[in-house]
């Protein structure tokens, strides 16, 4: 099924009501199953788990607006447990992806999705390599894809994660941001929002007002203007 795709403006107006995440479709096998209990052979190092995450940015991010700014790809996941048969490993995961771009000495979040996923990928000799993400269903076949697709294991590490913080807040988005600050050298804003038209090659920086009734609010213009190509 077809993932997810949030942007910022949207992202803001589905704040104020229920989503679902992004899903799809696979098998497990109970010899993979039992491989990882019993040895660690499956295991990532924090720099093989960074190195698949790279890979899964660059697979799910389309980075539109390269040829304007400075454009990247970030993705975190909470890994619930690796299953592994010979040299393939499949990880069970919450997975966060974004793009963000340098625009006025800022990072703007353009685009990002998130969910229950699994992450297939082969073992090499010099990192993990990926093959194929499999995002879990949305909506109502969510929790039965989970239940279906999960391992007994790590469903129960799945069961009692919760992806958001105290304030209803995306705890890996916020880990994301933090990488992001020290990736691209620019803090992340979290107030305004960039809208770039890249067939008219022109750019909008908009606030949102909250406004009665609750779950509405009004958009202002803070900043417009034309974009220029980077030179190349």
């Amino acid at each position: 099924m077809k993932k997810n795709i949030f942007f910022p403006l949207a992202f803001l107006i589905a704040l104020a009501t229920p989503t679902g995440c992004v899903r799809y479709n696979n098998d497990h096998s109970e010899t993979a199953v039992k491989e990882t209990y019993e040895s660690n052979v499956s295991a990532l190092s924090p720099a093989d788990t960074e190195i698949l995450m790279n890979q899964v940015a660059e697979r799910e991010i389309q980075k539109r607006y390269k040829k304007y700014v400075p454009d990247k790809a970030f993705a975190r996941a909470e890994i619930f447990g690796i299953d592994r048969i010979g040299d393939k490993g499949s990880a069970y995961v919450y997975l966060n992806t974004a793009e963000f771009v340098i625009f006025k000495g800022k990072a703007y979040e353009m685009s990002g999705s998130s969910g229950e996923a699994i992450i297939r990928f082969i073992y090499t000799e010099n990192g993990p390599q990926l093959t194929k993400i499999d995002w879990s269903e949305d909506g109502g076949g969510h929790d039965a894809w989970i239940k279906k697709n999960f391992p007994e294991t790590f469903l129960k590490k799945w069961s009692a994660y919760d992806a958001h913080d105290k304030n209803g807040t995306n705890k890996i988005g916020t880990a994301i941001g933090k990488e992001v600050e020290k990736t691209l050298g620019v803090p992340v804003e979290t107030e305004n929002l960039l809208e770039i038209d890249t067939d008219n090659e022109t750019f909008k920086i908009i606030k949102t007002i909250d406004t009665l009734p609750l779950g509405r609010f009004d958009v202002k213009t803070i900043d417009r203007g034309k974009l220029k190509k980077r030179e190349k």
